[in-house]
């Protein structure tokens, strides 16, 4: 399995989550996170301990997509879909750069995976827009 390396882009606020009561959002990095998680061996929350990015999960990703190296996490699974998983596919900025992100596209779109593209607001809010069949793009939104 595929290690993270340097990549922190989990820990530093780009999939906008709270740990132990905090809001990890951009700028506001999890205290834990010092050039990787401090806490590792005993994570502060469950999300901590069980997520692992798409990227880390799926071997035949070439080390060049690492999230930090992309610009994007890749969320396994982050929702069904008529029995299909729906990747996410989330920004490490503020939006995924077309050029960056469209081989990620084309390769999961190639394994028959769903997907759902994120640009994070001001606000740190999430516009998310379905990338798949016309049906899902229908029905998703």
């Amino acid at each position: 399995m595929k290690t993270c390396g340097e990549c922190t882009a989990c820990c530093t606020g780009n999939l906008l989550v709270t740990i132990e009561g905090e809001e990890i959002r951009p700028g506001n990095p999890c205290r834990y996170c010092e050039g990787g998680c401090t806490r590792h061996d005993n994570q502060p929350e469950k999300i901590c301990a069980e997520f692992q990015c798409g990227w880390k999960l799926d071997n035949d990703m070439p080390d060049e997509w690492r999230p930090d190296k992309i610009g994007a996490i890749v969320v396994h699974a982050m929702y069904q879909w008529n029995g299909n998983q729906v990747d996410g596919l989330t920004p490490v900025d503020e939006m995924i750069l077309p050029e960056k992100s469209q081989a990620v596209m084309t390769y999961l779109q190639s394994k028959k995976r769903l997907l759902v593209l994120s640009k994070r607001l001001s606000d740190n809010t999430r516009l998310e827009f379905p990338v798949g069949p016309p049906l899902f793009q229908s029905t998703f939104a």
